[in-house]
């Protein structure tokens, strides 16, 4: 991201695995890893070691073993003949940092 003619900010959607090669990129090119805003999903090692050493600011971790659990349980409760939430229900889970979650359809399955 720019502001003006100035690189501010850096997303890297897959930082457990692109982090080390735009990190090095940034270094070798002279630049300061630290004075950007970089940000990414899914953290890995290797991204949460950059951010301990202040070189990514922040990643977002979305709670990707619970959307598994979720997606098997409800396979298993469509196949038992059992109900499972429909696009427009919304699902809550007490205590779970992603509820509520409103059900929507994918346009991409």
């Amino acid at each position: 991201m720019r502001f003006g003619d100035e690189v501010v900010a850096i997303y890297i959607h897959t930082p457990d695995i692109m982090s080390p090669g735009v990190i090095s990129a940034i270094e070798k090119q002279g630049y300061d890893p630290s004075k950007f805003s970089i940000t990414g999903v899914w953290a890995g090692p290797e991204g949460l070691q950059f951010i301990r050493e202040g070189k990514i600011s922040a990643i977002v971790a979305p709670p990707a073993m619970t959307v598994a659990e979720l997606s098997v349980q409800y396979l298993y409760d469509l196949k038992s003949g059992k109900k499972i939430p429909q696009i427009g229900d919304t699902v809550i889970e007490e205590g779970a940092v992603w509820s509520p979650a409103k059900v929507v359809l994918n346009p991409y399955c």
